[in-house]
C-alpha cells in the first residue's frame, strides 16, 4: 500500500444510489485540517449528479486534489496505483467495484449501505462508515493515510477473502447449488 503513488479512488457511476457528495465533504474536512490527499473519481452517469459533484469540488477549491475520469478501460491498473478505495453509497446490489478494489490490494472503506457492508468486515479487511457520515469518513482516511503500512494487513486480508470466496469457480458453484435447490424444491 505504501508504494502506491495516489491516495484515494472511487469507482462508480453518478446516480442517486451513489454518494460522491459525502466523499467530497470528507475531503474538504481533511483540507481544513491541512491534510490534502489526492482523489480520483472514475465513472459517468447522470449529468445532474456529475454537475453537483463538480460544483462542490469547485466550491471547496479542491480541483488541485481531485481528478475526474469519465471512462477507463484500465480500472484494474488505476486501483493498483491507489492506496485507498472508497465506496460512499446509499444503497447497492452486490458491489463489484468493492470486490475488485479488495482483489487489487487497496485498503477499502465502504459505507454501511446494503450491498457494501456485507462485503467488508470492519477493522479486519477494511473499514465501514455510516451512510452520509463525512466526518467519520474523514477521520478514517486521516488515520490510514498517516501511516498506510500499518493497514497493509487489512488489504492483504481483503485480497485473500476475495480470492477464496468470490473467484469464478466459487461463484459458479454457488449458483449451481442455488439452482439445484430451487429445482428440487418445486
Amino acid at each position: 500500500v505504501n508504494e502506491r503513488s495516489h491516495d484515494l479512488i472511487m469507482v462508480g457511476r453518478y446516480a442517486k444510489s451513489k454518494d460522491h457528495v459525502t466523499l467530497i465533504e470528507a475531503l474538504n474536512q481533511l483540507k481544513q485540517k491541512g491534510i490534502n490527499p489526492t482523489l480520483t473519481l472514475v465513472g459517468s452517469g447522470r449529468k445532474r449528479y456529475q454537475r453537483e459533484v463538480h460544483d462542490l469540488v469547485a466550491r471547496y477549491e479542491l480541483h488541485e486534489q481531485v481528478t475526474f475520469i469519465e471512462y477507463s478501460s484500465e480500472v484494474e491498473k488505476l486501483l493498483l496505483q491507489h492506496k485507498v478505495f472508497i465506496m460512499s453509497s446509499r444503497f447497492e446490489g452486490l458491489n463489484l467495484a468493492v470486490l475488485e478494489a479488495m482483489a487489487s490490494g487497496c485498503v477499502v472503506m465502504g459505507s454501511t449501505a446494503m450491498g457494501v457492508k456485507e462485503l467488508i468486515e470492519d477493522n479486519k479487511d477494511g473499514f465501514l462508515f455510516s451512510v452520509g457520515a463525512a466526518t467519520e469518513l474523514a477521520n478514517i482516511i486521516a488515520t490510514v493515510l498517516s501511516n498506510p503500512s500499518n493497514y497493509q494487513a487489512l488489504a492483504t486480508a481483503a485480497r485473500e477473502k476475495v480470492l477464496v470466496h468470490y473467484d469464478k469457480k466459487q461463484v459458479t458453484q454457488a449458483y449451481y447449488q442455488l439452482f439445484q435447490n430451487l429445482l428440487t424444491s418445486c
